[in-house]
C-alpha cells in the first residue's frame, strides 16, 4: 500500500444520475450538489430542512424517563425543596450545568450546583459528593453530562433518601443506575445524539415550555455542543443556529467577555470561535484544577462581572497549553515501535506524571498524526490507580471495543469517539497489548488515506455564488465537514506569514478568493503572483465585522516544501565515510530507500510506511533519537526538518534544481550537501527514462483503464489520476469521459517531467554555477494537447 495525498468520493452511475436531477431541480452549481450529496442531502426537501434546520427542534417528551424528571422537578419545585444541579467539569458539563441552573432559576427554583474537581474527586458523580448533599440538606440532586456510569453513588443516594435524577449522553454500561429519572438519549438510540448540554435544554424545554426557556440556554448549549464535538447534524444543528444567534447578540455576558479579550466581537462568532476559541478556554479551568470560576464565567450577569472571570480562564488556558505542549513532545518519544519502526494498530502511550487534565488532548493529537485509535495514560505517583483518555477513529465504536476488555478497567466511560478510563498501573502493558486485537482490518488500510475531499476543481469553479452558497449550509463541524476541494489555478498577491516567514498568503485567479497554506512560505514570496498550485482545502465562509468572507484553507500542498541555495554548499565528489552527525541520504527507489536504511541502520522514509510511522520518525530525528534517514527523490520527503541535518548526499543523480534547492532547506547553517557526478550522462539516460516511465502518459493510463476493467492490477503509474477523475471500473456510465487536465495529480507530474527535462539539459554543474535552463519545448511524452504540462509541481509519488 501507499499513502496518497486525498480522496475522491466513490459514486455509482446511480447517484451521478441522482446528482444531476438535484442540480436540475434546485439549479445549484455543480460544487455545491457535490458537497450536499457526500453529506447525505440528496432530495430538494432535504435540502429545505436542512435550510430551515434552526426553526424547529425535536420532542423534548420523547427522550426517555423525560416525563418522571419534569414531574419531580415541578413537585420539587412547588415544596420549594432545595435542588443541586450536578455537572461535569468539561466545556460540555459546565455549559449544562449553568443552562440547567438559569432554567430552575426562571421555574422560580431553590437551586444550587457544585462541579467536581478533576484531580481531588475524578469523572462523575461520586458517593463523597452524595453524602455531601445529604448533610447539606439538598433533597433533589440532578446530574448533567455525567451519572451513567455512578451506579455505587446513585445506590447511596437511594439508600439516603436523595431524590436523583440523571441527565446524560454518555454510552450505557451493564446496567442503569437507581434513579428517579434517567434521561440519556442513548437509552433511545437517537440518530443524531445530543450533548450534555443539550440534553439540558431539552429538559428545561420540557420543564418551561418552548416560550419560557431563556434565550441564554439555547447559546450555553450551543458552546457545550461544539465543544463537545457531537454530530452537527439534526437537532444539534437547530441548537447551534440558534444558540449562535444569541451569542451574537451578546446575550451570555461571559461568552462576550472571552470574545472581548481576545479582540474579537460577538457578531463575528461562528461555529469555529466556539471550537477554537470559547470551548479551550471553558475547558482550560477543568483541565487543570477547579472548574468553578467557568461556571461563574457563565453565570455572570455583566460584562463587568465576566471580564475577572475572563482573564482568569485566559490564563489558565496559556498554562493547560504549556502543559500540553510538555506532555506531547514527551507521549511522541514514547511511543511503542518495534524493530522495523512500525507502530502498533491501537496505541497506548503512557508516563508516569503526566497531567491528567491534558492527556485527553494530546490522545486527540497523536490520533490525528497518527490515524489509528491513541490511548493516553498517566501511570501517576504509584500510590493510586492509573488514568487515561482514548479517541477513536470513524468507523470504531471506541467505547464498545475498550468494554470488551472491561476486565482491565476500574472505570470505564464515554462515547463513540472518546472514552476515559482508570487501571491498575501494573496493567497498562497488558492494556497496550490487548487493544490492538479485534480491530476491523479496514481501519488498519486508512492508515494510508489521505484527506477526504468533494471534489478536485479548477480554482475558478469556486466562484462568489458558489461560496454564497456555502455560507448558508453552515454551521459545519463534525458528522457535516466543512466543504473540502482540491483546488488547481494559478494565485497572486502571495505574502509569506509568521515571525519566520513559514506561512503562505494568496488570491486565487481569477475571483480573488483568499487561500492560506501553513508551512508552503518558501513557495512563493512577498508580492509575487505565480504557476498553478493544487492541493486539498477546506472553503470557510468567515464572519469579519459583520460581513461574510469565503477563504480557502490548505490541508497540504504537494509542491509546497521550503528551498535554500545550494551553491555554496554542494561539494562534487564522494562523501567523506563514515559521516558523522545528522545525515540524509538521497536514493532513487522505495526499493533502495529500504535497502540502504538497513546496510546503514538509518530510518527509512518511504510512502509504503503509513503517513503516522513517517510522522513519528520526523519527530525521532528531531529529538536526536533518529540521525540517519534515508529518502527516495521521487517521493514526497519529510516535511519538518528544516535546519536540521549536518549533511545530504545525493548517492543519485538530482532529478532538477528545485529538488537540490530543497534538500538544501535541510541543512543547518555549516551543513553541506554532497554529489558525485560519476558518469553523469549515463545516470541522466537512466534517470530520464525512469522519469519518463513514472509520468502517467495518456497511452499508459489507457492501458491501465482496461487492465482495471478486465479485473488485472498491472504496475502501471496513474491509478490515482484515474480515481481522481471519477473513473472505478464499474461506476462509470457508458460514454463518460473527462480530460486529464481535470486531473490536479496529472497536473502537477506533466509539470515536475517538464521540469526534469529542461534542467538536465545543463546538469549539476551549471545549476550551481546559476545559469538558467532553457523553456521546455515540445509536447511532454505521451503526446497531445492534453499532456500539455501545467503550472508549477512536485513529487507526486507517480
Amino acid at each position: 500500500m501507499r499513502n496518497r495525498f486525498w480522496e475522491t468520493p466513490r459514486w455509482s452511475p446511480e447517484e451521478r444520475q441522482g446528482m444531476a436531477a438535484l442540480a436540475g431541480r434546485t439549479g445549484l452549481p455543480d460544487p455545491v450538489v457535490r458537497v450536499l450529496w457526500n453529506r447525505g442531502i440528496r432530495t430538494p426537501e432535504a435540502l429545505e430542512d436542512l435550510l430551515r434546520a434552526g426553526t424547529r427542534a425535536g420532542d423534548p417528551w420523547a427522550l426517555p424517563d423525560m416525563e418522571a424528571a419534569v414531574r419531580a422537578l415541578r413537585t420539587a419545585i412547588a415544596r420549594r425543596a432545595r435542588i443541586r444541579v450536578y455537572g461535569d467539569y468539561d466545556a460540555d458539563g459546565i455549559t449544562a450545568l449553568a443552562l440547567l441552573v438559569r432554567a430552575l432559576e426562571a421555574a422560580g427554583a431553590r437551586v444550587d450546583w457544585r462541579v467536581p474537581n478533576r484531580f481531588d474527586e475524578g469523572y462523575g458523580l461520586q458517593t463523597e459528593a452524595v453524602e455531601a448533599a445529604v448533610r447539606e440538606g439538598v433533597d433533589l440532586l440532578v446530574t448533567v453530562d455525567c451519572g451513567t456510569s455512578s451506579l455505587e453513588a446513585a445506590e447511596r443516594a437511594r439508600r439516603a433518601g436523595l431524590d436523583l435524577i440523571i441527565t446524560d449522553h454518555h454510552a450505557l454500561g451493564p446496567e442503569l443506575p437507581p434513579a428517579r429519572a434517567v434521561v440519556n438519549p442513548e437509552r433511545g438510540g437517537r440518530p443524531d445524539p445530543l450533548s450534555g448540554a443539550g440534553v439540558a435544554l431539552w429538559l428545561a424545554r420540557a420543564l418551561l415550555g418552548e416560550s419560557g426557556v431563556p434565550e441564554t440556554c439555547w447559546g450555553l448549549a450551543a458552546v457545550g455542543t461544539v465543544a463537545d464535538v457531537v454530530p452537527l447534524t439534526g437537532d444539534n444543528r437547530t441548537v447551534v443556529l440558534r444558540g449562535l444567534g444569541v451569542l451574537r447578540r451578546g446575550l451570555v455576558p461571559g461568552v462576550e467577555a472571552l470574545l472581548v479579550r481576545e479582540g474579537r466581537v460577538a457578531d463575528d462568532l461562528d461555529e469555529e470561535g466556539l471550537a477554537f476559541l470559547i470551548g479551550p478556554r471553558l475547558n482550560a479551568a477543568g483541565r487543570m484544577g477547579a472548574a468553578e470560576p467557568a461556571v461563574q464565567l457563565l453565570l455572570a450577569a455583566s460584562r463587568g462581572e465576566a471580564e475577572p472571570l475572563a482573564r482568569v480562564l485566559a490564563d489558565l488556558n496559556r498554562s493547560r497549553q504549556a502543559v500540553e505542549r510538555e506532555v506531547l513532545a514527551a507521549a511522541w518519544l514514547a511511543l511503542p515501535r518495534d524493530g522495523r519502526g512500525r507502530l502498533p494498530d491501537f496505541v497506548v502511550v503512557h508516563g508516569p506524571g503526566w497531567h491528567e487534565g491534558v492527556i485527553g488532548i494530546v490522545a486527540g493529537r497523536l490520533r490525528e498524526a497518527l490515524a489509528r485509535p491513541v490511548a493516553v495514560v498517566s501511570e501517576g505517583d504509584g500510590t493510586g490507580p492509573a488514568k487515561g483518555s482514548a479517541r477513536g477513529v470513524p468507523g470504531l465504536d471506541l467505547v464498545a471495543h475498550l468494554a470488551r476488555y472491561r476486565d482491565l478497567f476500574l472505570g470505564l466511560g464515554g462515547h463513540r469517539g472518546a472514552a476515559g478510563f482508570s487501571l491498575d498501573p501494573v496493567r497498562v502493558p497488558e492494556l497496550a497489548e490487548r487493544l490492538g486485537q479485534s480491530l476491523d482490518p479496514v481501519l488498519r488500510r486508512r492508515q494510508f488515506e489521505g484527506v477526504a475531499v468533494d471534489a478536485v476543481l479548477p480554482a475558478a469553479a469556486v466562484d462568489p455564488e458558489v461560496t454564497r452558497w456555502l455560507g448558508r449550509l453552515a454551521p459545519f463541524g463534525h458528522g457535516f465537514e466543512p466543504p473540502r476541494f482540491v483546488l488547481a489555478g494559478e494565485v497572486e498577491a502571495a505574502r509569506t506569514l509568521g515571525r519566520d516567514g513559514r506561512h503562505l498568503r494568496f488570491r486565487w485567479r481569477p475571483h480573488g478568493m483568499p487561500g492560506v497554506a501553513f508551512g508552503a512560505g518558501g513557495v512563493l514570496g512577498n508580492g509575487e503572483s505565480g504557476p498553478a498550485l493544487a492541493g486539498p482545502g477546506t472553503v470557510r465562509v468567515r464572519r469579519w465585522r459583520g460581513r461574510e468572507q469565503a477563504e480557502w484553507q490548505a490541508v497540504e500542498l504537494p509542491c509546497a516544501a521550503p528551498q535554500a541555495a545550494f551553491g555554496p554548499r554542494l561539494r562534487l565528489g564522494p562523501a567523506p565515510e563514515p559521516l558523522s552527525g545528522r545525515v540524509i541520504r538521497v536514493v532513487d527507489s522505495d526499493r533502495r530507500v529500504r535497502q540502504r536504511a538497513r546496510e546503514l541502520g538509518a530510518e527509512p522514509y518511504h510512502w509504503g510506511r503509513p503517513r503516522g510511522e513517517l510522522r513519528v520518525a520526523e519527530v525521532w530525528a528531531q529529538a536526536d533519537r533518529v540521525r540517519c534517514l534515508v529518502v527516495s527523490q521521487w517521493r514526497p520527503w519529510p516535511r519538518h526538518l528544516e535546519g536540521w541535518a549536518d549533511a545530504v548526499v545525493w548517492e543519485v543523480l538530482p532529478r532538477s534544481r528545485r529538488a537540490l534547492a530543497e534538500s538544501a532547506a535541510w541543512l543547518n547553517p555549516g551543513g553541506q550537501i554532497w554529489y558525485d557526478p560519476g558518469d553523469e550522462e549515463r545516470q541522466r539516460e537512466r534517470l530520464l527514462r525512469k522519469a519518463d516511465r513514472l509520468v502517467p502518459a495518456r497511452e499508459r493510463l489507457g492501458r491501465l483503464w482496461r487492465a482495471w476493467e478486465a479485473g488485472r492490477s498491472p504496475l502501471l503509474p496513474g491509478r490515482a489520476v484515474l480515481e481522481e477523475l471519477e473513473l472505478r471500473p464499474g461506476e462509470v456510465e457508458p460514454g463518460r469521459r473527462r480530460p486529464l487536465t481535470d486531473s490536479a495529480l496529472f497536473r502537477l507530474a506533466r509539470a515536475e517531467w517538464a521540469e526534469v527535462r529542461a534542467d538536465q539539459r545543463l546538469g549539476v554543474q551549471a545549476w550551481a554555477a546559476g545559469e538558467d535552463a532553457p523553456a521546455a519545448g515540445g509536447p511532454a511524452p505521451g503526446g497531445g494537447g492534453q499532456d500539455e504540462p501545467v503550472g508549477d509541481g512536485s513529487r507526486i509519488g507517480f
